[in-house]
């Protein structure tokens, strides 16, 4: 899932950088040769790296591991690239639609307002196992695009061809004409090693949007320059320069403003001119309006480095809390970062706030039973503003807790871990089919989620469920404490809704992915699946609720994932206001939405009619939560969250204890099976068959 975050993030508004003039080239044949290029096209022959993936590295790679030399051009027919990739390992992806996943170049082409965006993805062969090398075609929406390429293999070496077609742009190919490209090189050379360059728009982060073309009749200078930045561990940023090898011995110089803040000289590594050195970043709040590097006398494309303090935000999102998660004593234990210093680096300088609240939600100030027991944990900068909001759920025993502890991590390894609770704390209930010992082994992996599985088991939670009773409990207490506003939604109200004040509709409550309004837009949401759908269709049925998943609202960390409380509430509040058949309420869901379709009705089985899940499969091992529960699994085969046997496996676990249907799209992949979902009525209206044999109280 998250690589289609990312692949989000790449649909960012272009850079407002000059047009770069590619030229006609007639006479080209794409036979995998590139000998009718010569010295002809658009040449690019250095990348920026792309940081929003991972820190810098310290040196460029070799370029016998990682190298590309491109040119475009362009025809009546399409955008030209004849392009060379230097591997010393190939790999290669087993599904056509994770190409990206390892080697691999990414292609992005749109007009130049980002309309008609295409993703053509052009994987090596590699060996045995993948003899044959592979395009797949991502961003489809629902078209169909054939790009025609063709790649030959020589030891390191891989030259590739394409032509990618004008015909499935908004998009008249003659002179001054302008679209829209960016390219990435992905190397990868086993786990956790993947690299990515990009060739990066002045301005934006690299690998973040595209760089506007002009047709022409002549080329524009060609780009052997490169430039990447990134910060390191808050307090410095790392600059990292690629030029060709005659400028060996020329100054990089980074200036902010007047002010120079840090130069290195270009020198020689593996046939190129590098530089790599670090500069003082500014603290937190301060504007970076200003700064500019120059090579020679020359003025040097600066990408970007986006949103500084919101990307510090993020950062310290994801840094983590260290407590005495299960404790004992008169006395709540201390918490703090468990990197203090890369969090005060972060922040530059910061306060730590804790509150307290028993197991009833109510503020205290020392523990007095044993049980739950909640810390809500606010950190301010130096400035006194508040920076971060954590809710951590904490459990105190008695007097056992050295029993505890070697209870817990006596024996290494998952091997060692314990097929039950210690003495003095009883039993856990086993749920479904699934054993004590299989709970356990995946909620004490680490110990916060102990507390959390004990607090459930004191509140009669399915322990399989303990996360999201959690979720729940802390939910009500943010909605006492009023830190939020009720969650914005779009809405759409059946033709004769207002006309008859006695009947009740169906429900459809539609759940968008990451790409859908993160910020509360509800005019913009209201352009999107099951709305938009039901606006289109003519005598559409029932009503349709489309909540907007708005930061504050999602569990802790802002992480993007739905939040089945804040979702129960909200629709608690909808069925007040409106006059919905309580036993006509079905559920859709895509991406992340799906995920939250899944959590959601597995916590509250006994709301919905039936549910649809497009573009995830859920956990097997809650099948069992969805008993009598009609499920509908959408997908398509080509998207790497959704593998065909996974998605037909859990199909059949559902279908063994009740309705489980399944729609496939063929060579579809992860925004293309959103698109087709809500392009038609099939699956909402199969959800709309449905209707719960019990009528609620």
């Amino acid at each position: 899932m998250l690589r289609h975050l990312l692949t989000i993030l790449l649909l960012a508004p272009l850079s407002a950088a000059d047009p770069l003039d590619i030229p006609r080239l007639d006479g080209i044949a794409i036979d995998g040769s590139g000998e009718d290029w010569g010295e002809r096209g658009y040449h690019i022959s250095a990348l920026s790296w792309a940081t929003q993936w991972g820190p810098l590295p310290r040196a460029l790679p070799d370029p016998a591991d990682q190298a590309l030399d491109m040119r475009l051009g362009w025809d009546d027919h399409g955008l030209l690239l004849c392009v060379e990739l230097r591997d010393d390992r190939w790999h290669a992806a087993d599904q056509d639609g994770a190409l990206y996943t390892r080697d691999s170049l990414e292609l992005f082409l749109a007009a130049a307002d980002g309309t008609g965006l295409y993703q053509p993805v052009i994987g090596p062969d590699a060996g045995a196992a993948h003899p044959v090398a592979r395009c797949f075609v991502h961003q489809r929406a629902g078209r169909d695009i054939t790009v025609e390429w063709k790649m030959s293999s020589q030891d390191g070496r891989r030259l590739i061809e394409a032509r990618l077609p004008w015909a499935a742009l908004p998009l008249v190919a003659q002179v001054g004409a302008l679209c829209s490209f960016q390219v990435l090189h992905n190397d990868w050379d086993g786990p956790g090693s993947n690299r990515r360059a990009a060739w990066a728009v002045p301005g934006e982060p690299a690998g973040k949007g595209r760089r506007v073309l002009r047709l022409a009749g002549a080329p524009g200078p060609a780009s052997d320059t490169a430039i990447s930045l990134a910060p390191e561990r808050w307090r410095r940023l790392r600059v990292l320069v690629e030029a060709p090898p005659a400028r060996v011995g020329e100054a990089v110089v980074m200036r902010l403003g007047d002010a120079e803040l840090g130069r290195a000289r270009l020198v020689a590594e593996a046939g190129r001119a590098v530089a790599s050195f670090t500069v003082p970043l500014p603290a937190p709040g301060s504007a970076l309006a200003g700064l500019h590097a120059s090579l020679g006398d020359a003025a040097l494309d600066l990408p970007g480095l986006g949103d500084l303090d919101g990307d510090r935000r993020k950062a310290l999102e994801r840094l983590e809390f260290e407590t005495g998660w299960v404790f004992t004593g008169a006395a709540f234990p201390t918490v703090d970062f468990r990197d203090a210093n890369l969090a005060d680096d972060i922040t530059g300088g910061y306060d730590l706030r804790t509150r307290w609240f028993d197991a009833a939600g109510q503020p205290c100030s020392v523990p007095q039973a044993t049980g739950r027991y909640g810390a809500l944990v606010e950190v301010s900068g130096g400035d006194g503003t508040l920076r971060l909001r954590r809710y951590l759920t904490c459990y105190r025993v008695s007097a056992w807790q050295q029993d505890y502890r070697t209870w817990m991590f006596g024996v290494p390894g998952w091997a060692g871990l314990p097929t039950a609770l210690p003495q003095g704390l009883g039993a856990l209930p086993v749920c479904g089919e699934i054993q004590v010992g299989r709970i356990l082994r995946s909620a004490f992996v680490r110990e916060p989620n102990a507390a959390r599985l004990l607090a459930a088991r004191d509140e009669g939670i399915d322990p399989m469920l303990a996360e999201q009773a959690d979720r729940a409990w802390w939910w009500r207490v943010r909605r006492d404490l009023t830190l939020f506003a009720d969650m914005p939604y779009a809405e759409f109200l059946p033709e004769g809704y207002e006309q008859d004040a006695q009947r009740r509709w169906p429900l459809v409550v539609c759940l968008h992915g990451s790409g859908g309004s993160q910020q509360g837009d509800v005019a913009k949401l209201a352009t999107r699946q099951a709305v938009a759908l039901a606006r289109r269709s003519p005598g559409f049925p029932a009503l349709v609720l489309q909540p907007a998943n708005v930061e504050e609202y999602q569990p802790f960390r802002g992480e993007g994932l739905w939040n089945e409380a804040a979702l129960d509430d909200l629709l608690d509040r909808y069925l007040a206001q409106r006059r919905v058949d309580p036993t006509r309420i079905v559920l859709v869901g895509f991406s992340r939405g799906a995920i939250a379709t899944w959590m959601w009705s597995a916590v509250r089985p006994e709301r919905f009619a039936a549910i649809a899940a497009v573009g995830f499969r859920g956990d097997r091992e809650l099948a069992y939560r969805y008993r009598g529960l009609p499920v509908h699994l959408v997908f398509g085969d080509a998207d790497q969250l959704t593998p065909p046997d996974e998605m037909a496996a859990m199909q059949a676990e559902l279908a063994a204890q009740g309705e489980a249907a399944l729609t496939r799209y063929p060579g579809t992949d992860h925004p293309g099976a959103e698109a087709k979902a809500f392009a038609d009525r099939t699956v909402i209206d199969w959800l709309l068959g449905h209707q719960r044999g019990v009528q609620a109280p």
